[in-house]
């Protein structure tokens, strides 16, 4: 009998970015990665050609203090910062020539207030928008990933939508970080043209982007619609909205989804089950029968109390204890982390009501 892993691979591919992004290019172990089918559509930056790029960007920029000038030369002379990092030198090169957006940087390096994340998201996109137009893209994505690092994934994607790869410093970033906002938002179909296009140049990304743009890839084409796997995700997604303090329109919308996806599952599991009491009853009977006849002690008077579980019956208008104990025994046979989900999901939810 094959062995039931303890924690879906979803969960696994989420602690393995976070370990995988601390590390640089060098301590990421290799990857084995296979010749792209066609030509890329896309190019990743040479040194020289980033390099370019944040010199022309000088040129933009008022009169620097000298402090500032000699801390950008000494960025664009660290030619393996250039290869390895070059959003982050982006970003930095950015803050150096235009020191109002070094603030907005800075401002996503801390802790968000979760009761204002509109207002976070909003406060680069003012100091984006007073930059020279040839920097915002890159400014863009600079901040879409300082967001995704903050698990504000709509609001990643929402500043880094519209951008290509002929607009930013580093295309291989805006692909990846804008496929992982889509694969923590449960986005599959979005999520797999961005791997797809991420994963044309595999050759020359950097060996973290390749390994995980092929674990998501992989993750990702294994989640179906309406499966148990797919609830589980959007109840992570609607307790991550709850932990941000939100309750609007989308939020609603998510747990609307979910409540109508588990009626599904459940509907389906009660005719399952009532497929398997027919089919049990049609059995032929036992040969021999008891060798007696004898009444079983009981007490009671024989009456059962009405039960009032909404209007008609229906799963959806149950309480939410008695949901989640029908979705335990729907899920008695998985991995403990569907319940641990799904558990928390409706203690979150009947704080809510």
């Amino acid at each position: 009998m094959k062995k039931k892993a303890i924690f879906p691979g979803w969960v696994l591919l989420g602690l393995a970015f976070w370990i995988c992004d601390a590390l640089t290019t060098q301590t990421c172990e290799a990857f084995t990665v296979q010749e792209p089918v066609s030509e890329p559509t896309w190019k990743v930056r040479s040194v020289e050609q980033v390099r370019e790029t944040i010199i022309q960007w000088k040129t933009l920029s008022i009169e620097l203090p000298e402090e500032s000038l000699e801390q950008l030369q000494k960025v664009l002379g660290d030619d393996q910062r250039l290869a390895n990092e070059p959003l982050d030198v982006a970003g930095e090169s950015i803050g150096l020539l235009f020191q109002d957006f070094d603030a907005t940087i800075s401002g996503l390096e801390q802790p968000p207030n979760f009761g204002d994340t509109k207002s976070l998201a909003a406060q680069p996109i003012e100091s984006i928008e007073r930059l020279p137009v040839s920097v915002q893209a890159t400014a863009r994505l600079v901040v879409g990933r300082g967001l995704v690092r903050l698990a504000l994934y709509d609001e990643a994607i929402d500043i880094m939508r519209e951008l290509t790869a002929d607009d930013v410093i580093d295309p291989a970033s805006l692909y990846f970080y804008r496929a992982l906002a889509l694969h923590r938002l449960v986005r599959p179909k979005e999520c797999l043209v961005g791997l797809n296009q991420l994963l044309q140049n595999e050759n020359q990304l950097p060996r973290r982007f390749a390994a995980m743009g092929q674990l998501m890839l992989a993750d990702i084409e294994g989640v179906k619609p309406d499966s148990l796997d797919e609830i589980a995700r959007l109840m992570q997604d609607a307790s991550r909205h709850q932990s941000l303090s939100r309750s609007g329109s989308h939020v609603l919308e998510i747990e609307k989804s979910v409540l109508a996806k588990l009626d599904k599952l459940i509907e389906e599991a009660a005719k399952q089950q009532e497929q398997q009491q027919q089919q049990s009853a049609n059995r032929a009977p036992p040969s021999s029968p008891m060798d007696k006849s004898r009444s079983m002690p009981g007490r009671g008077d024989g009456e059962v109390a009405d039960r009032q579980i909404g209007e008609g019956g229906a799963w959806g208008n149950l309480p939410p204890r008695e949901r989640a104990a029908a979705l335990m025994e729907m899920t008695r046979d998985l991995p403990p982390h569907y319940r641990e989900v799904i558990e928390e999901y409706f203690r979150q939810l009947a704080k809510e009501k």
